[in-house]
């Protein structure tokens, strides 16, 4: 019985050890990927994003704002024909 005990304690080390360890600070959440508009063919918009729930953008005139937006909203936004209609028929 006690060999069998050495044997299991010895089986469980090699186990742990074999595991790969977490880097320093790893973080087991996954980090959420920016979006970004193409604002290529807006005059309204210069830039356009999507960050952990914040959307930053900024106008051709060169004001910029952010606010909360949850991704799927951004998204809609993202995807819209006219990112200034958009704006302005669900945003502003």
């Amino acid at each position: 019985m006690r060999a069998q005990a050495k044997l299991n304690a010895s089986i469980d080390a090699n186990r742990k050890a074999s595991q790969p360890t977490p880097a320093k600070g790893h973080n087991s959440k996954p980090r959420p990927r920016a979006l970004v508009a193409d604002t290529s063919g807006s005059t309204a918009f210069a830039d356009v994003r999507w960050k952990a729930g914040q959307v930053f953008y900024a106008f051709a005139n060169g004001y910029s704002y952010s606010d909360p937006m949850d991704r799927q909203t951004f998204k809609d936004w993202r995807d819209a024909d006219s990112l200034g209609k958009w704006w302005n028929e669900n945003w502003k």
